[in-house]
């Protein structure tokens, strides 16, 4: 099980300058590019816009695939494996 975290809004950083291909979508995948932990998850939106810091792979299914599906493979040991 994973630690739960808070969210502090006043540590966050606001801008318009962000492109629109940038911004997380609903569904996106985020998948860890760096460390030794490596996982995914599903962003599920947001009433504010976000981006993935780049600790971060996005992966933006265009099929209909379900992105926890997608997420759920990733996260198990025999897809990690080398």
């Amino acid at each position: 099980m994973r630690e739960a975290t808070t969210l502090e809004w006043q540590t966050l950083i606001f801008s318009t300058k962000i492109p629109e291909h940038h911004l997380l979508k609903d569904g996106d995948i985020l998948f860890a590019a760096k460390g030794s932990k490596n996982f995914a998850t599903v962003y599920r939106g947001s009433d504010l816009p976000a981006v993935a810091s780049s600790v971060f792979f996005v992966l933006s299914l265009t099929e209909d695939i379900i992105p926890e599906y997608v997420a759920w493979f990733i996260n198990q040991t025999s897809s990690q494996s080398s």
